[in-house]
């Protein structure tokens, strides 16, 4: 499920667990996508792993959860500090996908964001385009 909202978005989608703790069946992980907080200054690549997220940075999180997502799904986009992770995301856009003999395809020229849950599938997907094209166009 993906749940849009002005600057970002949340996601939530379900994973199969076979821990004893979480009594095997579904569990659902949700995230929220957003630029970072002002209060938050970071050089360079940067990541917080859960626990240490600071008070701050948590009271934007819960401000999003609040203000941008819909009551009803709340409750899935709810964590505590010590569950929390700030991972960034950084987009980068090539001048040229050739190069000569060289031609960047697939995940090398077009990386799926690590939240649409796509990757997967649009590796198939680039996998029979290259198939048809190498039969297409045998030399």
């Amino acid at each position: 499920m993906v749940v849009p909202f002005h600057g970002g978005h949340g996601v939530c989608y379900p994973i199969p667990s076979f821990v004893e703790e979480h009594k095997r069946g579904l569990r659902a992980t949700c995230a929220i996508y957003a630029p970072r907080p002002q209060e938050l200054e970071v050089d360079g690549h940067w990541s917080i792993p859960p626990g240490p997220v600071p008070p701050e940075v948590f009271a934007h999180l819960e401000h999003l959860r609040k203000h941008a997502i819909p009551a009803d799904l709340r409750p899935l986009f709810a964590g505590s500090r010590e569950e929390v992770s700030i991972q960034p995301i950084y987009d980068e856009k090539v001048d040229r996908y050739v190069d000569g003999r060289l031609a960047l395809a697939g995940d090398a020229a077009t990386l799926a964001r690590p939240h649409t849950g796509s990757g997967a599938t649009t590796a198939m997907q680039d996998v029979r385009c290259l198939e048809q094209l190498g039969e297409k166009h045998r030399g």
